[in-house]
Formats: C-alpha cells, structure tokens, sequence
C-alpha cells in the first residue's frame, strides 16, 4: 500500500494519547505503562502507523532477552487501530511493524492482540498469518456508560444481596486516590497475600513507577473499606485515558466475613464513571485455578471476553 510509514521511537506522548484514546486502548498499549516499565529496567519500543499524513496504528512492546542471544518484543493487548481501519489494513500494518522492528537479531516479535475469537471469525483475524504459539486470554469488561441503575439490575442476584448486606454494614469507603502512603501500604499488604496464595503479578515497584509518571489523562483511583478506622479491604485501579483496569485487591478476615470487596468494586464503578471512564478490565478469569475470583468478577455482570491468543 503506497503511502505507508512507521516511525519508531517517538518523542512525547501527544499522538500516541489520541490513538490511544480513538481506540479504547488497553493499560498494556498505553503511554504510561510503557514508561513505568522502563523505569523498571524494562525496555519498551513504540510505533506509529501512518497512511500519508493519517494517523492510522500503534504499537508498544516490552524487550526481553531470551536463550541463544535472542531477544523478544511483545506487544501486550495490541496493536491500537483506528476505528476506521480495516482487517486487511491491519495485516499490512503488522507485516510493516514485524519488517521494521528495530531490534537486532535474531529477534522474535509477539503479538497477542486485543481481538476477541468471536470477532476473529465473524471478520476475520489480520494475524492469521502468522503461528499462533498461544491459547487465548479471558477478562471481564463492565460497560461504565450504562446508568447506575441498569449496572446494579446487570448484578448476579447474590452478588447484589451481598452488596445490600455489606452497604447496611457500618463500613466506611475512602478515596485515598492522592495518599501516596496509602498506595505504599496497600500494596505492601497486597504482596504479602500474594506470597501466602502463590501467585505473580507485575513487580511490587510498578504501581510507584506508574504514579511517577506525569499524564494527562490517567493516574489511580484507590478505594479502602474501613471499620472503626482499621482498613479491612483496599481496591486498586489504572486509569488509563477513557479505560480502567481493576489491578490490585487485598482483603483482611473482616472484610472477606464482610464482603467488603462487594462495595468497593460497586463504588469503584461509581466513581470511575465520574472521571468519564467507559470501560472497566476487571482483569483475567482463571475458572479452573480461582473459580472464587471468577465468580466474583463474573458476577458484576460484565461482559466475559476471550481473545484470540498470541501470534508469533
């Protein structure tokens, strides 16, 4: 296709802000989490597609050394396309980033694009030329720009009866979305829960490297339940332009016997709307490893979307 550029190693966040936001993008493809990666020790290389003088993709991945000197570049939930652009667009926008990726080789670029299966068949996949290597991931989406009102009827039945309970609880909700201690504090708790059930995340520093970085549009929203002024349960969300993802919880016993978690995620849904938030990621569902945590996020009623997986 005559016209066509991409240009690497961009030098401000203003173009890669307005694709972003266009394309409803998620935390992995935006501005400050490639930033709070690198100041992780975690390289990120960013693309712009352009067809002429029109801003058309973007693409951000993560470095990383792999055996036999080869060096891997992983572009998380991405690419980010233009509304407009079409499946066959695409697929020549993929062939242009692979073709000019600079990274010396031997070198292997990943893709695990946020297309849904769905959506793969009925339109078809612009990465269907390349070797899939990994099964899809599945999350759970909650349509923000519904009212209150049809959010709360969208609720599983005993999601809601907890929600009820735990509102006539005498618990208090803090925003401390600007306490930095509080940030500090939760996650500490939060690496510690993480230690005692065995799971991984992303590196405990990464919520300070992402508050460290100036944005426009962005930042955290961190909502604490409190009784008689002990914390018994904290949420922790990524603002990132018109989508949010849910990305740290920690609960003590009184706010698991509580449900506490129940009201926070309510209210985190209240208050995300305000800051004119559309989308909310509630993260990955494990229904084999956390049937818990799946039915819990299940039950808000979100929308559960399997992508396509990982192409190489």
């Amino acid at each position: 296709m005559q016209g066509w550029s991409v240009r690497w190693d961009l030098a401000d966040s203003s173009d890669w802000d307005r694709l972003h936001h266009l394309a409803a993008g998620s935390l992995q493809q935006s501005w400050r989490y490639g930033q709070a990666m690198q100041a992780l020790g975690i390289p990120s290389l960013r693309a712009l597609v352009h067809d002429g003088e029109r801003l058309v993709g973007g693409a951000q991945f993560l470095q990383q050394r792999l055996p036999w000197f080869v060096r891997s570049a992983l572009c998380s939930r991405g690419p980010l396309w233009h509304p407009e652009f079409t499946v066959g667009q695409q697929a020549h926008a993929v062939a242009l980033l692979r073709k000019s990726l600079p990274v010396r080789l031997p070198r292997v670029a990943i893709f695990t694009p946020e297309l849904e299966q769905h959506e793969a068949l009925r339109a078809g996949n612009p990465f269907a030329g390349l070797r899939r290597v990994m099964t899809g991931y599945s999350t759970v989406l909650v349509d923000l720009c519904r009212s209150a009102t049809d959010l709360r009827r969208r609720l599983d039945g005993n999601w809601r009866n907890r929600l009820v309970a735990v509102e006539r609880a005498d618990i208090e909700v803090c925003d401390e979305s600007a306490d930095a201690q509080a940030h500090e504090s939760m996650v500490a708790a939060e690496w510690e829960q993480r230690r005692s059930r065995g799971y991984f995340s992303l590196p405990r520093a990464f919520v300070a490297a992402w508050r460290a970085v100036p944005a426009a549009d962005g930042g955290t929203l961190l909502l604490s339940a409190r009784v008689a002024g002990e914390r018994v349960a904290s949420a922790l969300f990524l603002v990132h332009g018109r989508t949010a993802t849910y990305h740290l919880g920690w609960t003590g016993p009184a706010g698991r016997q509580s449900h506490a978690h129940n009201l926070l995620l309510w209210r985190a849904f209240l208050a995300l709307q305000a800051r004119g938030v559309e989308v909310l990621d509630l993260g990955g569902v494990e229904t084999i490893r956390e049937p818990g945590i799946a039915r819990f996020k299940i039950g808000t009623g979100g929308r559960v979307c399997t992508l396509v997986g990982s192409y190489a």
